[in-house]
């Protein structure tokens, strides 16, 4: 379906999807996946037409079981392993002309969906979301989010002065026909993680800086992160493995300043291990 056009305020006309698909690619999220569909359930009435498609990356059994409550959900199984071949997946699956991806760790506030009726697509063929982490206690993982909410500060930042750096895929809003244009010419499949940076930078370059706008007014969308160090840690290494495949010299440099923040903890906990030692 096409954009329609209505008046914001007397303001500038702004273009809005009337039909979005929701496409949530999930592995094994038998634990979270419970949680975002009671989210959907909970959404206040919207205008907006709405298809949910849930892609299965060769889950467990389990995983799939609480999704049945949507009614009129498609579930689809990815032939390839990996999200990007999931997405990919429920793209080619999508009835409407702009697909809203979310992972299956996020959390919705009731409004989320009404507050996408006034989101400006208008020469737009992607559009980003702020994501914040669900709070957590102790040191090591308010860290964790404390850099993660820079870099969103930073990504969101960017993309308002048409200089696109950063995104998220956890919740990521894009035209379908630009994803599928650029998806041809994509050659990083063979990346694990990236769905979101390469997906925008592919379109940034087909389509121009000015292609990708920002949600910055609507709900933040929350995120479950890893609860112990490590995983954080693994996580984020694999964020920063990206980098050598991304041609942009100031993603590179942000990848450079987060593996140096990643790697800051554990220096000064062996330095302070050593300083211990040398005291006895």
């Amino acid at each position: 379906m096409a954009p329609f056009t209505k008046s914001l305020h007397g303001c500038d006309k702004i273009a809005s999807p009337a039909s979005i698909s929701v496409l949530v690619p999930f592995k094994n999220e038998e634990e979270n996946l419970p949680h975002l569909i009671d989210a959907i359930l909970r959404q206040r009435p919207s205008n907006l037409g709405i298809e949910f498609i849930f892609v299965d990356d060769h889950s467990n059994a389990a995983s799939a079981t609480s999704i049945q409550k949507i009614q009129g959900v498609k579930l689809i199984s990815a032939i390839s392993h990996g999200k990007k071949n999931a997405i990919r997946a429920g793209v080619q699956a999508a009835s409407f002309d702009w697909v809203l991806t979310l992972d299956a760790d996020v959390r919705l506030s009731p409004d989320f969906f009404m507050e996408l009726e006034n989101i400006n697509v208008r020469d737009r063929q992607m559009v980003l979301f702020p994501i914040r982490p669900l709070k957590r206690s102790g040191f090591i993982p308010a860290f964790f989010d404390l850099e993660f909410l820079a870099l969103q500060g930073v990504g969101m930042g960017m993309a308002e002065k048409n200089k696109p750096l950063l995104s998220n895929g956890a919740c990521l809003l894009f035209n379908k026909d630009a994803f599928v244009k650029v998806d041809k010419q994509r050659d990083d499949y063979e990346v694990p993680t990236g769905d979101d940076i390469f997906g925008m930078f592919a379109i940034a370059n087909e389509y121009g800086n000015e292609s990708i706008g920002t949600a910055s007014w609507i709900s933040p969308v929350d995120t479950v992160f890893p609860s112990s160090f490590s995983r954080l840690f693994h996580q984020r290494a694999r964020w920063i493995s990206k980098t050598t495949k991304v041609n942009d010299f100031r993603y590179r440099f942000i990848a450079f300043l987060m593996a140096f923040v990643h790697l800051l903890p554990a220096a000064l906990m062996i330095g302070l291990v050593a300083g211990m030692f040398s005291w006895t």
